[in-house]
């Protein structure tokens, strides 16, 4: 909500990171680094992170890969 220090997204608290959002799509996690695209796709995302806060939503091919997340955070 505007003026309570979060952005409104799930109650994410922007009190200390005032850089700018990028939102990232992909299909499937970009974990873990053992395919081409993978790795291709976890490198830029690293680099854009350095300078921007990253909001990354990934369509998830199996059930399985959700084990992944945590490792992304």
């Amino acid at each position: 909500m505007a003026g309570d220090g979060t952005d409104g997204v799930a109650g994410l608290d922007r009190g200390q990171d005032r850089r700018k959002t990028v939102v990232w799509l992909t299909y499937g996690l970009p974990w873990p680094t053992d395919r081409g695209g993978s790795i291709r796709y976890f490198n830029l995302i690293r680099q854009v992170a350095t300078r921007y806060r990253v909001l990354l939503f990934a369509m998830l091919e199996s059930a399985d890969e959700a084990r992944h997340v945590p490792k992304l955070a």
